[in-house]
């Protein structure tokens, strides 16, 4: 029962980090790509 617990979890996980991964670095790329933009004005 535990076992299994762990196994989803890590399931999860291993689903769940790239995804998050990827949106962290589309907001700070967005975020950077906004400062060039207005910094080359």
């Amino acid at each position: 029962m535990f076992s299994n617990i762990l196994i989803v979890l890590a399931a999860i996980l291993y689903i769940a980090a790239p995804i998050l991964f990827f949106v962290i670095l589309y907001y700070v790329i967005k975020a950077a790509v906004r400062d060039g933009i207005r910094e080359s004005k």
